[in-house]
């Protein structure tokens, strides 16, 4: 195979990170979201409250959670009858949290819906790149590569607290 690239701009992930704010920023602007922010540009949406324990940073939880872009597109979600169960802060666990994830678990209470938004860098980051992306496709739908989120990409975790151990 022989490819012509042109590259048409260069950018640090500072620089991302820096637009992944104010592209969140605006969102939360244009959508008259009430969220509560902080320092490490995690929000957090309060949709129904919960009146149960709150995680510890190594509490076993349960929760279902949906996980899309900014725009609405649904990457990821769980079935009601197979919730995610799993420790907080347990990097040789069989499931890995993404730290957004896990920072807003601990701000929930049992029984809470909430959304997280978050950017990449407290979800995936620059995850896996593949061109042409229609092949990271394939990819993902034969479960060779996780997560199939694009790199870069702020994310919206909606997230039930079902349990708390």
């Amino acid at each position: 195979f022989i490819f012509d690239v042109e590259l048409v701009e260069l950018k640090t992930e500072e620089e991302i990170y820096e637009e992944e704010a104010e592209i969140i920023q605006d969102y939360i602007e244009n959508n008259e979201i009430e969220a509560e922010s902080y320092p490490n540009s995690l929000y957090h949406v309060l949709l129904e409250e919960g009146d149960g324990k709150q995680p510890k940073s190594s509490s076993l939880v349960e929760f279902h959670f949906t996980r899309k872009y900014l725009d609405g597109t649904i990457i990821e979600t769980t079935t009601d009858d197979d919730p995610i169960r799993t420790y907080l802060n347990n990097p040789t666990g069989s499931i890995q949290l993404v730290r957004g994830l896990e920072e807003g678990l601990l701000l929930m209470k049992e029984g809470e819906t909430a959304e997280l938004i978050m950017p990449s860098k407290l979800a995936f980051g620059k995850s896996v790149q593949v061109l042409p992306q229609q092949l990271r496709q394939d990819w993902a739908e034969k479960e060779e590569i996780n997560p199939v989120t694009k790199p870069y990409s702020p994310v919206i975790y909606e997230v039930e607290l079902i349990e708390v151990n």
